[in-house]
């Protein structure tokens, strides 16, 4: 499934599942968004350590990053270039 979005300077926002070519650019993106957020909580060894595994995130990115019944994981894709990215775990209760 995908979904076109048109912002207001006419370019379109792509959103779609994630997939296995995106794992450069998302794990780029999540270490910069990380970066920002925590960067008056975490001190720097923390994103100098990210930054280290980057290498091997990426090469694991396809184990971890998938699309099934319980795992989601989408981008914001824009000019080609990933803008946003969403994951999480859906879990059917039964009562």
């Amino acid at each position: 499934m995908e979904t076109k979005i048109k912002t207001t300077s006419n370019d379109l926002i792509l959103i779609r599942k994630v997939r296995n070519d995106d794992a450069k650019q998302y794990i780029e993106l999540i270490n910069s968004v990380w970066r920002d957020a925590y960067k008056n909580i975490f001190p720097e060894e923390v994103f100098v350590d990210r930054e280290r595994e980057k290498e091997n995130r990426i090469k694991n990115f396809a184990e971890k990053f998938y699309n099934d019944n319980e795992r989601l994981c989408y981008v914001a894709e824009c000019n080609g270039i990933i803008v946003g990215a969403i994951n999480g775990t859906i879990k059917l209760l039964i009562y």
